[in-house]
C-alpha cells in the first residue's frame, strides 16, 4: 500500500522546548485520518513540517513520495491546506477569490467556472458569490477557505479545525461533502479538530499526539473502547432492584443501585450477557423491567482520558 504521508523519528525543538520527540506515523493513500491532541502537543509544528514550511531537527518526512525537507517543491500544487487563520485577497468577491486561485492552479476557464459553481452549491456558498469575504460571517469565511482548497483537487488535504464558526447543519454538510469528494477523487485527508463529532463523521482512524509523542494510533472504534472506559447498562424496574444486585455483580465491574434503577459498568463485550441475566433474574424475582438503556463511551470521553494519560 502506497503511503501519502510517512513520518519516522521526527524531532523539532524551539530552544530548550522539545515540540516533537521522535514522532512516527503513516497515512495511506485515500485514507481519512484524524491527527489529534491537546493544545501544545505539537500538531501545528508537524503540519508545518509536512508542508515544507519548517525544517525538522531530525527524522524522515515523506509526503506523496517526496522527502519534504530535501525537496519541498515536490509537493507544490499537490497539497491543499485549510488553516485556522483566514487568508483572502482583499477587495475581491467570493467568486473572484475562487477564480483567482483556480487560475493560479492552471485550471481551464470553463472547467474553473463549473467547479466554482459546483463547490459553492455543495457548501452553501452560492448566495455569497457576489459578496466580499470581509462581509461574510466567520462560518461562511471558513467555507470559502474549504472551497478554495478543494478547487484544484489536491492529492492530500490537510484540515485544521475546518468547521470553526459553522452551525451544526453546515458542519454536517461540509464534512459529508469532503468525505464524498475525497472518496470520489482519491484524495487523502488528515484533519486536526477538537470536535469529536467531526472526527467521527469524517475519519476512520485516530493518531493521538501527547507531549510531542504519538500516544495512540488506531481505528476510531478501537480507540473509543481502549480509552473511553466502561459501557453502562441502565435498567429501570417497577420497584427497588436491590435483589438483583448480587447477580449483576457477578457479571459487571461496578454495580450501582439508586431508587428503582440499577446501573452496571462493564466492558462492551459483556453487555448482552448482563441484559439477559437481568431479564431472567427480574422475572424470577417477580420484578417488571420498565426500561433498559445501553450507554457506550463516546469518542469525547476517550479523548479526555487519553489527553491526560488515562486509558491503555
Amino acid at each position: 500500500m502506497r503511503m501519502a504521508i510517512r513520518v519516522e523519528g521526527l524531532r523539532k525543538s524551539y530552544g530548550a522546548v522539545e515540540a516533537l520527540r521522535g514522532v512516527s506515523f503513516e497515512v495511506q493513500r485515500c485514507e481519512c485520518a484524524a491527527y489529534l491532541g491537546p493544545d501544545g502537543a505539537g500538531k501545528t509544528t508537524t503540519v508545518r513540517i509536512l508542508l515544507g514550511l519548517l525544517k525538522p531537527d531530525s527524522g524522515l518526512v515523506e509526503v506523496l513520495g517526496c522527502e519534504v525537507s530535501e525537496k519541498p517543491e515536490g509537493i507544490r500544487g499537490r497539497v491543499g491546506y485549510v488553516q485556522q487563520g483566514p487568508s483572502f485577497e482583499p477587495g475581491l468577491t467570493v467568486r473572484e477569490n475562487l477564480e483567482l486561485y483556480g487560475y493560479l492552479w492552471g485550471i481551464p476557464r470553463e472547467e474553473l467556472r463549473r467547479r466554482v459553481a459546483d463547490i459553492a452549491a455543495a457548501l452553501g456558498l452560492e448566495g455569497c458569490l457576489g459578496m466580499r469575504p470581509e462581509e461574510l460571517s466567520i462560518g461562511m469565511r471558513r467555507l470559502l477557505q474549504v472551497a478554495r482548497e478543494l478547487l484544484h483537487t489536491p492529492e492530500l488535504l490537510l484540515l485544521d479545525e475546518p468547521t470553526t464558526g459553522l452551525d451544526p447543519l453546515a458542519r454536517r454538510r461540509v464534512l459529508d461533502y469532503i468525505r464524498e469528494w475525497s472518496r470520489d477523487n482519491g484524495v487523502t485527508v488528515l484533519m486536526s479538530s477538537h470536535v469529536p463529532q467531526d472526527v467521527e463523521r469524517l475519519c476512520s482512524r485516530v493518531i493521538l499526539l501527547r507531549r510531542g509523542r504519538v500516544a495512540a494510533d488506531m481505528p476510531i472504534d478501537e480507540f473509543r473502547r481502549r480509552f473511553g472506559g466502561l459501557s453502562r447498562v441502565v435498567i429501570e424496574l417497577d420497584r427497588s432492584p436491590a435483589v438483583l444486585a448480587g447477580r449483576m455483580r457477578d457479571l459487571a465491574a461496578v454495580v450501582e443501585v439508586s431508587g428503582t434503577r440499577i446501573t452496571c459498568y462493564l466492558d462492551s463485550g459483556g453487555v448482552v450477557s448482563v441484559i439477559d441475566a437481568a431479564l431472567s433474574e427480574a422475572s424470577r424475582k417477580g420484578l417488571r423491567v420498565v426500561d433498559i438503556k445501553v450507554e457506550e463511551p463516546t469518542l469525547g470521553d476517550a479523548l479526555v482520558k487519553a489527553y491526560v494519560g488515562g486509558g491503555a
